[in-house]
């Protein structure tokens, strides 16, 4: 299956609603989305709903703000509120759920002293190496990161708009353990994207 991990709607601050970007995912040849708002699931049910008619399958999703940064969060029904970051991932772990370090150029992460990164990062099941929504260099950061701590790495569009739906996608057979396996391939029909694929890859 071929899905969307990481987009926004007008639930957070995407510009398009559920539905248009849902209408985008299905334009581009996507098999499912998830919906990443900011600190919301209230968009899950209208997604479910919408989604279904036009055999687009749902993943639930969020993008939670943390005090190291924002960690994309899958597979839970309630939102987490992150007093700790370890806690809270050890919650999520508990919930059966899947954190992934988003866009690790804007964490703490970048700077942060390598011990403390090495005891941390490993609470994550995977790092976002590509992100459609950042800079080369940025992403090339990330992938350096999950690399350097032997982490299994997703990708994501990070689609504020529905033209960028799909721009970074993600394949998988069983979400969940193809993360933690490190069994997720990332795919795009961006030149600039399918070059840092390649690094990734190496």
């Amino acid at each position: 299956m071929k899905f969307e991990i990481h987009c926004h709607s007008t639930f957070s601050d995407g510009l398009n609603t559920v539905k248009e970007m849902i209408i985008s995912a299905r334009e581009v040849g996507l098999d499912g989305i998830c919906i990443t708002d900011h600190d919301t699931m209230d968009e899950y049910v209208i997604e479910k709903k919408l989604a279904r008619p036009v055999g687009l399958k749902t993943m639930r999703g969020v993008e939670v703000t943390t005090p190291i940064g924002h960690v994309l969060v899958y597979g839970i029904k309630n939102l987490l509120l992150p007093f700790d970051i370890e806690k809270f991932l050890e919650k999520v772990r508990k919930l059966g759920g899947i954190s992934v370090l988003a866009h690790p150029y804007y964490s703490a992460f970048n700077g942060m002293d390598p011990e403390m990164a090495k005891r941390l990062i490993g609470e994550f099941d995977a790092v976002e190496v590509i992100n459609g929504g950042v800079t080369h260099e940025q992403n090339l950061f990330a992938i350096h990161l999950a690399k350097k701590y032997k982490m299994p790495g997703t990708g994501g569009s990070d689609a504020h708009i529905r033209g960028s739906i799909g721009k970074v996608a993600v394949e998988f057979e069983n979400f969940a353990s193809d993360v933690r396996d490190g069994r997720v391939k990332i795919v795009s029909n961006y030149p600039e994207i399918q070059k840092l694929i390649r690094i990734w890859e190496r």
